[in-house]
């Protein structure tokens, strides 16, 4: 697809899993600046076209060598950094935006009100569609393209290389005779969503050992606190925790519990329609992955133990949500807009 690109602008470890998956569909070079953003495609995926500028020189870059860029950040705010080039060179560049996940932030907050100057977006499905037309901003844009759940299709794509690499850092080091949770907190934002904070002493001192306990904080709760997961490491040495880990789905995949708040990749855990629980910290909040397991307030372990094998009522809403979150679309719609 030439003078089409997917753009990465800063560290934000969080968009690569998003990007890649399109860069690979369309054949398309992925550009970044981040030498971090570099290394963690480098590590984790096959075959990308990377191309690494020089920040002083990207917007230029771009603006002379591409007409379509795909990005995972607002039209606003790609203006910001290529509005003087375009104006320069006198040329206009278009973009789509990506979602970063199917979450329920953003509903009490100025959030998707920040694409009103997006003219060409992509969605899942229905639920991203019908939050759309709730926040107001749906009539806003020319073109809305469900795509469905392109980061599953990619993942089964790669299945055998993904699932070499979280063997080799993460299942090799897990008790086989154990079930493993996996606890994947959303960071502190301004809807205060985050379960972590709350909860995280409790939940890890009354940890004994009766499962396999990974955590997988999210980078933005690095970011705010580079230490903290050192610190973790050192006080619970039983307890595996992850850093910089993009491959969701190979992650998903050996997870046989999922606890978590309001991280998205509870919607992406639907997919295997296995047991979830989850912790509340703000009770103005509600996500619909709530009506698919249980919520926990204390005796964390025992009662996950205790709950499990009354999985089952939950079987048929994780299907009929999963269903109504990504539908059955193609990332091979992206091209109604790339003509």
């Amino acid at each position: 697809m030439k003078g089409t690109a997917c753009y990465l602008s800063h560290s934000n470890e969080v968009f690569i899993d998003h990007l890649v998956p399109i860069s690979d569909f369309l054949k398309i070079p992925l550009i970044t600046y981040d030498d971090n953003i570099a290394n963690l495609i480098e590590k984790y995926y096959q075959n990308v076209d990377l191309q690494i500028v020089n920040p002083k020189n990207i917007c230029l870059y771009i603006v002379k060598n591409f007409q379509t860029i795909i990005a995972c950040h607002s039209r606003k705010e790609f203006l910001i950094d290529f509005g003087l080039p375009m104006h320069l060179l006198n040329k206009k560049i278009e973009t789509i935006w990506v979602p970063h996940g199917n979450s329920d932030k953003g509903k009490t907050c100025y959030f998707f009100e920040a694409l009103k100057e997006d003219l060409n977006i992509l969605i899942y499905s229905n639920k991203m569609k019908d939050l759309l037309y709730e926040k107001k901003v749906l009539y806003l844009f020319e073109n809305v393209i469900a795509i469905g759940n392109y980061r599953l299709e990619y993942y089964k794509k790669n299945k055998k290389f993904f699932d070499k690499i979280i063997y080799e850092e993460i299942s090799k080091y897990l008790n086989k005779n154990k079930k493993t949770i996996l606890y994947c907190p959303t960071w502190k934002d301004k809807e205060d969503s985050s379960s972590f904070f709350k909860y995280y002493e409790k939940l890890f001192f009354s940890f004994k050992n009766n499962f396999n306990l990974i955590v997988k904080l999210h980078p933005n709760s690095l970011k705010v606190d580079p230490h903290l997961i050192f610190v973790l490491r050192k006080k619970y040495k039983n307890i595996l925790f992850l850093d910089n880990i993009t491959l969701i789905y190979s992650l998903l995949q050996i997870t046989d519990i999922y606890l978590g708040d309001f991280s998205s990749i509870g919607y992406d855990f639907l997919y295997f329609n296995r047991p979830m629980f989850f912790l509340k910290n703000n009770e103005n909040l509600h996500s619909n992955l709530y009506e698919c397991g249980y919520i926990l307030e204390d005796n964390f372990f025992e009662n996950i133990e205790k709950l499990l094998n009354q999985d089952k009522i939950f079987h048929k809403k994780r299907k009929d949500l999963y269903n109504y979150t990504f539908g059955n679309h193609s990332l091979e719609n992206i091209y109604k807009i790339l003509k």
